[in-house]
């Protein structure tokens, strides 16, 4: 039987997340949360709805919080090197979109399918490795693939991750946002505009990609381009930011050896 996917959640790489968030907040009547963090960054949660499959999605906004920690990490870091090539939304660019399975044993086939394996559950023993909230809630969640001896050649930097929530109460996307006037209420990802083919995304997931989440495709690097929000008023949002793989032209020295 076929997996079924959906859409988790977007990256959004900002250099100060609390001036992207206002502006993003501006430019289309969404209102957030704030508080959850993760190792040295924290986030700006922008929810985005239930879709028609139920499903809900949400902007995972992001910027460094520990300069010293980033300052010492030797390794080549793609995540923020992105954030020094200007664009016109000041800096700001998709850096993933992220599927969902709804169990660990789909999650545990795909990470072996693409040749990784999956992160471990470990939000009790090592929470500093998931996100963490204000009153100590720790997230749980597991991802794949995970490459321990180097990502393979054939795929791209920015596939989609894929993820695994148990704790559906308790997701990103149904966290209550900051009240605010004029604010508009999400209805769910109506599509995402998806750079690459869909034969490539297809070849990653292991399905029709078309036939499985709402996406389409502009033939530009890998990763998300576009992404279309339902609205309660009936006027869908539309938020672009260029995908990251744009603004780095050699990825090899983010590539592990494998």
């Amino acid at each position: 039987m076929a997996i079924k996917y959906h859409i988790n959640h977007f990256s959004l790489g900002a250099r100060n997340a609390f001036a992207s968030a206002a502006r993003l907040r501006k430019e289309t009547g969404l209102s957030f949360w704030t508080g959850e963090w993760l190792r040295d960054i924290s986030c700006h949660m922008f929810p985005l709805g239930h879709g028609a499959d139920g499903k809900d999605a949400f902007i995972e906004m992001q910027c460094l919080v520990d300069a010293h920690a980033h300052l010492k990490d030797t390794r080549p870091n793609y995540r923020y090197d992105v954030l020094a090539v200007d664009n016109e939304y000041n800096g700001d660019y998709w850096t993933g979109l992220m599927l969902g399975v709804d169990s660990l044993a789909d999650l545990e086939a795909i990470a072996k399918r693409l040749g990784g394996d999956v992160t471990p559950e470990d939000s009790h023993t090592n929470p500093y490795n998931h996100f963490l909230r204000p009153d100590g809630y720790v997230l749980g969640y597991q991802s794949a693939p995970r490459f321990a001896l180097g990502r393979p050649e054939k795929w791209h930097m920015d596939m989609p991750g894929i993820y695994y929530y148990p704790d559906v109460p308790g997701r990103t996307s149904n966290q209550p946002v900051v009240a605010v006037p004029h604010m508009r209420r999400p209805a769910g990802v109506k599509w995402v505009m998806f750079g690459g083919t869909n034969e490539m995304l297809s070849d990653w997931m292991g399905v029709d990609a078309e036939k499985s989440i709402p996406v389409r495709f502009n033939g530009k690097a890998v990763g998300p381009w576009e992404v279309c929000v339902a609205m309660e008023d009936g006027h869908d949002v539309i938020i672009q930011r260029p995908a990251a793989a744009s603004a780095i032209k050699d990825d090899s020295k983010y590539r592990r050896p494998a």
